[in-house]
C-alpha cells in the first residue's frame, strides 16, 4: 500500500512538470504566432500590389493554419476576430459561426464568469500574459479540457485585442482527478490504520503521517501540520520513549543505511507498552524515493503470549508430577515426546521410545488389533476413552485408562495426539475378585430359588386339603367351642396359603418364569370391582377406603391385568394391614415423558407409617417394615413380589412415609390407550351452537369465594367474559337473563346442588341455555360421581384442585381450536451495557447474584399473585416495593418500572387495571426468569 501510494505521488510530481512544460511550448508558439501575424500585417500593407508580397503573407496563412493547437484572436470586447482551422475541428463549430461571438459563450457556466473576472483584473493591472485552464462543451456536446495561453496586446497604452493559444488537455485533467481520488483513498486508509504510519521521501521530509503515529510518539500536533517537515532528528527526539534510547536511535539509522525491508522488531517502551516496527523501503525502478515506518501496539497480544506460556509450563509441571502418564504421539503413530510418569510405569527412558511406533512396543499381540481399531480414531480426530494392557519393558503386564486427545496446529491441522495413561492395574485385579464373587452368590441365589419353588409346591397340595375340609366343616352343626377352633384352623390356613403362594410368585419371577402378557382390558370395571371388594370388607371397621380416577385416565388400556391386579391389591393390602382408623385411598391419573403415556397409582394410609431408616429396606423379601418389631401377620413378601412385578411392566415403584403419620406407595406403570370408543364421554347434543363472533361468556357456579376467585382471574386472563352465581337457584335466574357458552359448575352447593341444577335447566325447553355444555368441578374424584355428574346431563367432569392447563384441556375438547387471548407479552433480552458497568467483568460474583434471583423472585411474584387474589392491596404494594431493586441486578431494569407502578396499591387505584397491570407484569418477570436462567446455564 506504501509503495502504491508513492508511486501516486511520483506521478502528480510528473504530471506538474508536464504542466509547466506544457505552458512554455504554448508561451513559445504564441510568442511565435504573434511575431508571424504582426509579419502578415506588415507585409499586407507592404504587399498589396506586389506579388513577391502576397506569397509570402500566404506562406505566413498557410503556417497559422497548419499548427495543431487552437488559435484565438479576440478583440477588446472578447468577441472573435480570427480562429484558425483546429479550434473549428476540435470544437466542431462553423467558422462563419464563431467569429463574432463572445470567447465566454465557449466555457462552461460555472467558469465564464469567474475567468471573464480574472482577465479583467489581469488587463486592469497590465499584464501581458496569462495561463487558465477550463472545460467548454463541443458541438458534439462532450466536455473538453483546454489549457489556454493568452497575451495581451496594448496600443497607446490601451488593451487592443488578445491572443490566445489553447491544448486539449481533456486526458490529462482526468488522469489528475484519477490520481487524486486514489491519493485520497490511500490517505483515508492510513489515517484510519490501528496502527502509526509515517512515510519519508528520499530526503527525509515527512509525505504522509497518520494520528495514530502521534499518539504512540506522543506529538502534540495535527497530522496535517507535519507534512514536509523534516524527520532527521526524529530518532533522538523520541528515543526517551524506548527503554533502550540510544538503541533505538542506533536501529533507526541501521535500517536507514541498510535500505532493507525489515518486519516484526518489537521495541519496549518506557510507559510499559511493547510496538511492533516494520520498516519498508520504496524504490522505482531501482532509483530510491523514500521509505515507511509502521508501528503497532502489540502490548496486549504480547503479554497474552506470555501467560500463555506461562500457564503451560505451569501446567506442564503439574502433569507431569501426577499419577498420569502422558505420551505424545505424531499423526505418522510415531512417539514424539514421552514424560517422566509414563516413562516410570514402562520402565523405558524417553529417548529408547523416540520415533517408535506405540501399539507395536506395548500391545500385547492379542490385543494389538483392538488397539488398531482405537488408533484409527484417535488418529483421525476423535477424542477416545478406552481400556488397555501395556507391556512393560520388563515383559509385564499392566492395564491402564487412556484418554487421546488430538493435537492440532495453529491452523487447525491434525498434528498428533496426546494420550494420558492411568494405571487401573489394581482396580482391574479387584474386578476380577468381585466378578469371582458374584458367580458364586448368583450360583447360590440360584440354589436358594429352587429350593424355595420346590417347597412351595410341596406344602401346597396338603394346604389345599385343610382349606377344603375347613369349608367343609363349617356345613356341619358345631359347638361354639368348634366353631372357634374351626375358625382359627381356617385363618391359619389362609395364611400358609397365602405366604406359600408369595414363596412361589417370587421364585418363579427370580428364574424367569412370570412374563406379563399385554392385553386390552376394561380399567374402569376392574377398578369398580376393586372398589365393591374392600368397600364391603371395610364396613365392620373405622376405615374410609376412596378409589379416585382423574378424568383423563382412558377406560380402556392395554397392560397386563393380571399383574396390574396384583400390584393394586398388594399395596391396599398393606396399608389396611397397618392402618387401624382412618382412610386409605386409591388414585389414578396420567403422565407424560420420555415419550411415553404414563398412569400413576398412588396409594395412601392414615396407617401407623414406617421408620424412616427402615424404608430402604421394605423391598426386602421376608422383611416388615424393616427389622422392626413384627406385629402383622404376613411374611414380607407382598412389597418384594409387588415390586418385581412393576419392574416386569417396565416401571418403577416409590414409597414416602412418616411414623405415626402413614405411608404413600407411588407406582408408575407405561400403557398404551386402545382406540375403543370411550363410554364415558357424552357427546355434545346436536342442538347446541356456539354463537359466532360473540365475546365467548361463562358461567361461574361455585359457593366458594376462593374458587370463584380463582376461576374469576384465569377466565379474566384468557379474555373471556363470565357471570358468577354462588348457588343453584342463583345459577338459574341467571341463564333466564343471559346466554352463555359455558358452564363451570359445582356439585356440593347449598339450597339446590349441581346435579339437580343440571337436571332443571337441561328440563327447561324455553331457556336459551338449554343445551350449553357443562363441565362438573368436584373435590372428589370417585367414579361413582364422575357417572352421577355424565347422567346428570353434565359434558365433562374436572377435580379439584386442577391447573390452567387442564381446565383448558377441557375447553379445547368442547370447543376444538379454542384459544385464550394470552396478554400482549412484548419480548425482551438482558441489558448487556448495564451487567458490564455493573459487575466490570466479575463473573463469580454475577453467577451468585444471578442465582439468588433465580431462586427467590419466583416465590415473590407467587405471594404477589396471592396478596392481589385475598385484596391486600398495602402487603401488595410492599412486596412490589421489595422487589423492584431485583431486576436491576440481572439487566432487566425495566422491570423495575413496572414494579413501580405495582406500588400505587398503597394509594387510590382501579382494581381491574391493576389485575390486568399485574397480568402483564407477571407473564414478563416470567420471561426474565427464563433469561437469568439460560444466563447462568451459559455462565456453568
Amino acid at each position: 500500500m506504501e509503495t502504491k501510494l508513492d508511486t501516486d505521488n511520483e506521478q502528480l510530481l510528473e504530471e506538474k512538470a508536464a504542466r509547466v512544460s506544457a505552458e512554455a511550448l504554448l508561451l513559445e508558439k504564441e510568442q511565435y504566432i504573434a511575431q508571424l501575424l504582426r509579419e502578415n500585417e506588415a507585409l499586407q500593407s507592404k504587399l498589396s500590389s506586389t506579388d513577391d508580397l502576397k506569397k509570402e503573407l500566404h506562406y505566413v496563412n498557410e503556417i497559422v493554419n497548419s499548427v495543431q493547437d487552437i488559435i484565438f484572436i479576440s478583440d477588446d470586447r472578447g468577441l472573435f476576430r480570427f480562429i484558425n482551422p483546429a479550434a473549428e475541428k476540435l470544437l466542431g463549430f462553423p467558422k462563419e459561426d464563431m467569429l463574432g461571438t463572445h470567447y465566454a459563450e465557449l466555457i462552461r457556466d460555472d467558469y465564464a464568469e469567474p475567468i471573464r473576472l480574472q482577465y479583467l483584473d489581469q488587463i486592469r493591472h497590465g499584464l501581458t500574459s496569462s495561463y487558465v485552464e477550463f472545460p467548454v462543451k463541443n458541438a458534439w456536446q462532450r466536455e473538453i479540457w483546454l489549457g489556454q495561453r493568452v497575451t495581451f496586446i496594448y496600443r497607446d497604452g490601451k488593451f487592443f485585442e488578445a491572443h490566445s493559444i489553447s491544448r486539449d488537455i481533456t486526458e490529462e485533467v482526468q488522469a489528475r482527478k484519477e490520481l487524486v481520488t486514489t491519493y485520497s483513498r490511500l490517505k483515508g486508509l492510513v489515517q484510519n490504520l490501528h496502527a502509526g504510519v509515517l512515510v519519508e521521501d528520499e530526503n527525509r521530509k515527512i509525505v504522509l503521517i497518520n494520528q495514530q503515529f502521534c499518539d504512540l510518539f506522543l506529538i502534540p500536533v495535527a497530522p496535517e501540520f507535519l507534512i514536509g517537515a523534516d524527520c532527521a532528528e526524529a530518532a533522538e527526539q523520541s528515543k526517551e520513549l524506548f527503554c533502550d534510547s540510544e538503541g533505538f536511535v542506533k536501529g533507526v539509522d541501521e535500517l536507514l543505511q541498510k535500505r532493507e525491508l525489515t518486519l516484526n522488531e518489537d521495541l519496549q517502551m518506557r510507559n510499559g507498552k511493547i510496538l511492533e516496527r516494520h520498516y519498508i523501503p520504496v524504490f522505482s525502478g531501482g532509483e530510491y524515493l523514500g521509505h515507511m515506518w509502521h508501528y503497532r501496539d502489540v502490548s496486549a497480544q504480547r503479554m497474552a503470549s506470555e501467560r500463555i506460556r506461562k500457564s503451560e509450563e505451569k501446567y506442564r509441571g503439574i502433569m507431569e508430577h501426577m499419577e498420569l502418564g502422558l505420551l505424545e504421539v505424531s499423526s505418522e503413530a510415531k512417539i514424539v515426546r514421552a514424560y517422566p510418569r509414563f516413562c516410570e510405569m514402562v520402565g523405558y527412558n524417553e529417548s529408547e521410545l523416540i520415533g517408535h511406533d506405540p501399539k507395536r512396543l506395548f500391545s500385547p499381540p492379542q490385543f494389538i488389533n483392538n488397539a488398531l481399531h482405537e488408533e484409527a480414531k484417535f488418529l483421525h480426530g476423535k477424542s477416545v476413552i478406552w481400556e488397555a494392557p501395556l507391556r512393560k519393558k520388563n515383559g509385564s503386564i499392566i492395564w491402564t485408562l487412556i484418554n487421546n486427545t488430538p493435537i492440532y496446529d495453529e491452523l487447525g491441522n491434525l498434528t498428533g495426539t496426546l494420550g494420558i495413561h492411568l494405571d487401573i492395574t489394581e482396580q482391574k485385579l479387584l474386578q476380577a475378585d468381585l466378578e469371582r464373587a458374584r458367580e458364586e452368590a448368583e450360583q447360590a441365589r440360584d440354589a436358594e430359588k429352587a429350593f424355595l419353588a420346590n417347597m412351595s409346591h410341596e406344602i401346597r397340595n396338603p394346604i389345599n386339603s385343610i382349606v377344603g375340609m375347613t369349608n367343609l366343616l363349617y356345613d356341619t352343626q358345631l359347638s361354639p367351642e368348634q366353631a372357634e377352633y374351626v375358625h382359627t384352623l381356617q385363618y391359619s390356613a389362609e395364611l400358609l396359603q397365602a405366604l406359600v403362594s408369595d414363596v412361589l410368585d417370587i421364585s418363579k419371577i427370580e428364574q424367569g418364569k412370570m412374563e406379563p402378557h399385554l392385553e386390552d382390558f376394561d380399567f374402569f370395571g376392574m377398578a369398580k370391582a376393586m372398589c365393591k371388594t374392600f368397600e364391603f370388607r371395610l364396613s365392620q371397621r373405622p376405615i374410609e377406603f376412596q378409589c379416585e380416577i382423574a378424568p383423563e385416565v382412558p377406560e380402556y388400556l392395554r397392560t397386563d391385568p393380571t399383574f396390574l391386579n396384583q400390584i393394586l391389591l398388594n399395596l391396599i393390602n398393606n396399608s389396611f394391614k397397618f392402618t387401624e382408623q382412618g382412610f386409605v385411598r386409591c388414585t389414578a391419573s396420567t403422565k407424560t415423558f420420555d415419550g411415553k403415556n404414563w398412569i400413576e397409582f398412588n396409594v395412601t394410609d392414615t396407617g401407623i407409617g414406617i421408620p424412616e431408616d427402615r424404608l430402604p429396606f421394605i423391598f426386602e423379601r421376608f422383611d416388615q417394615a424393616g427389622k422392626a418389631k413384627r406385629t402383622r401377620e404376613g411374611a414380607g413378601l407382598g412389597l418384594p413380589i409387588t415390586k418385581q412385578l412393576v419392574e416386569l411392566l417396565g416401571g418403577r415403584i416409590h414409597v414416602q412415609s412418616i411414623m405415626g403419620g402413614g405411608t404413600s406407595f407411588t407406582v408408575l406403570l407405561p400403557f398404551e390407550t386402545v382406540k375403543n370408543p370411550v363410554l364415558h364421554k357424552v357427546e355434545l347434543p346436536p342442538a347446541y351452537q356456539r354463537k359466532g363472533g360473540a365475546p365467548f361468556h361463562v358461567l361461574i357456579v361455585e359457593d366458594n369465594v376462593m374458587n370463584s376467585r380463582y376461576l374469576e382471574n384465569l377466565l379474566q386472563k384468557w379474555g373471556l367474559t363470565y357471570t358468577t352465581a354462588d348457588d343453584g337457584l342463583v345459577a338459574l335466574q341467571a341463564t333466564e337473563k343471559e346466554v352463555f357458552d359455558l358452564i363451570l359448575m359445582d356439585i356440593r352447593m347449598p339450597n339446590l346442588d349441581g346435579y339437580e341444577t343440571t337436571l332443571r335447566l337441561r328440563n327447561a325447553p324455553q331457556n336459551a341455555n338449554q343445551q350449553v355444555p357443562i363441565i362438573a368441578l368436584t373435590a372428589s374424584a370417585l367414579l361413582d360421581e364422575k357417572v352421577k355428574a355424565l347422567q346428570a346431563g353434565m359434558n365433562q367432569h374436572l377435580s379439584k384442585p386442577f391447573t390452567p392447563d387442564q381446565l383448558l384441556e377441557v375447553f379445547r375438547e368442547l370447543f376444538p381450536g379454542f384459544s385464550p387471548q394470552a396478554p400482549n407479552i412484548r419480548t425482551f433480552s438482558l441489558n448487556r451495557t448495564e451487567l458490564a458497568e455493573l459487575y466490570e467483568g466479575d463473573k463469580g460474583y454475577m453467577r451468585e447474584i444471578f442465582d439468588i434471583f433465580a431462586q427467590t423472585v419466583p416465590s415473590e411474584l407467587a405471594q404477589m399473585r396471592q396478596l392481589l387474589e385475598a385484596e391486600n392491596w398495602k402487603s401488595f404494594a410492599a412486596k412490589a416495593h421489595k422487589i423492584k431493586p431485583s431486576f436491576q441486578m440481572v439487566g432487566l431494569g425495566h422491570l423495575s418500572a413496572r414494579a413501580e407502578q405495582l406500588e400505587r396499591a398503597k394509594r387510590e387505584f382501579d382494581p381491574q387495571d391493576l389485575i390486568l397491570d399485574f397480568d402483564g407484569f407477571e407473564a414478563e418477570v416470567l420471561q426474565g426468569i427464563k433469561l437469568v436462567l439460560a444466563e447462568l446455564a451459559s455462565m456453568s
